[in-house]
């Protein structure tokens, strides 16, 4: 179906400085975009950071008058943090009553649960009405991994309506990268981490563990660059100061051509938020042998680029993750349980393992990834052809009274 009438479209997302967050916003263009042009639509698309954009009836109003398609993805939105203020307990910030008159069709898009590990799951008590009334009301309403669709029949008894479309970091393509330093005769290890909020990620005494943690994964690196010859190629998703001292400590345990810091070797990626950044990073994790990766799209965006993931998980999300690839249990590092899983010989047995199979991890990721696209690729086709493919009549406030006269 093609016509030559304009749609626009309002994506609500996360989309800032964080690479991995950068990295769903130029996937969901990449994705949307060829749904778009399959059906020969002419759309336009308008971007918001989601909490910047809460929903009354102003705001509301606007947009019934402004857009075509309401879609607020990707990204792990099914949490609640009170400095959010939500009006709904969890990302979608809208009162219940007001969900109805959203005239204009809306989508949840490939979203997901993202508590983390030492977080009190604490929604509040009318956040399951509320989501339930969501996917109710929605064009379409789909998440990320089938961890999330079991999550959302269990934390808020939404048993159908809901579709299975992964993450939009799938669909970034790698760029021409250059590491003048990286050594193709030598294993390189890719280092993400995410210790923000430590006392979310971390048991009591968060102090205690952190520091434990740390310790854990310098010991790690130093022992896999003596006894195995490793590369470790440190690679932050967001450069925050815990990062930058991360780095530090890394610099200041191993030999000066053993350690890459990926803000100094292509500082370029961490200025500022740039649609661009997310291809040059993809390019960094097809470069290296393994990724120990502990922000969810260190684990998704090496995957996608056949690089096995040992995962090192504070949420529900990685491992969920994991499982979509098919990767093995034994190279999912469940810090839920934390003391019996922050152990140096743990990390190190688990990168082992992962290296003796590679060929074979990175054979399976592709595939996999090949049959995840598809899926995304239908479902986005679909959402774009059920909302879009007849152009909604918006009918003017002036109008409106005109006609009444």
């Amino acid at each position: 179906m093609t016509d030559n009438a304009q749609r626009r479209v309002l994506v609500l997302n996360g989309n800032g400085n964080n690479l991995g967050d950068q990295a769903i916003f130029a996937g969901w263009l990449r994705v949307f975009g060829d749904a778009v042009d399959a059906a020969g639509l002419d759309v336009i698309v308008d971007q918001s950071f989601i909490y910047d954009l809460p929903f009354r009836e102003e705001t509301i109003a606007t947009i019934n008058q402004s857009y075509d398609l309401l879609v607020m993805g990707g990204g792990g939105f099914l949490y609640h943090r009170g400095a959010d203020k939500s009006a709904s307990g969890w990302g979608f910030d809208i009162p219940e009553e007001l969900i109805p008159s959203l005239e204009v069709p809306f989508a949840i898009y490939s979203t997901g649960y993202n508590y983390r590990a030492f977080a009190p799951e604490h929604f509040p008590a009318h956040t399951a009405s509320h989501v339930r009334a969501t996917v109710k009301h929605a064009a379409h309403f789909s998440v990320r991994e089938h961890g999330s669709v079991k999550k959302l029949e269990e934390a808020f008894g939404v048993s159908e309506g809901v579709s299975f479309v992964p993450d939009c970091a799938l669909h970034v393509e790698p760029a021409r990268v250059h590491l003048p330093r990286l050594d193709p005769s030598r294993k390189s290890l890719g280092l993400c981490l995410r210790i923000d909020r430590p006392e979310e990620r971390f048991p009591a005494p968060f102090s205690q563990s952190f520091e434990r943690y740390i310790q854990t994964l310098v010991e790690t690196c130093k022992q896999l660059v003596e006894e195995d010859g490793y590369q470790i190629v440190f690679t932050p998703h967001l450069l925050t100061a815990g990062d930058l001292e991360v780095g530090r400590l890394l610099r200041a345990s191993l030999p000066e051509d053993s350690l890459l810091l990926l803000h100094e070797e292509v500082p370029a990626i961490y200025q500022g938020a740039d649609l661009l950044h997310p291809g040059l990073l993809a390019g960094v994790y097809e470069k290296l042998h393994l990724v120990l990766g502990q922000r969810l799209h260190s684990v998704i965006l090496p995957w996608a680029m056949g690089t096995p993931v040992v995962s090192l998980s504070t949420t529900r999300s990685n491992g969920w993750m994991q499982e979509e690839f098919g990767s093995p249990k034994s190279q999912h590092i469940d810090l839920f349980d934390f003391d019996r899983e922050c152990r140096t010989e743990r990390f190190v047995s688990a990168v082992r393992e992962a290296s003796a199979q590679r060929d074979a991890l990175s054979a399976q990721a592709k595939t996999r990834k090949a049959e995840l696209v598809q899926i995304a690729q239908r479902e986005t086709r679909a959402l774009v052809g059920a909302t879009l493919g007849q152009l909604r009549v918006k009918q003017s406030p002036f109008l409106a009274e005109v006609a009444a006269r």
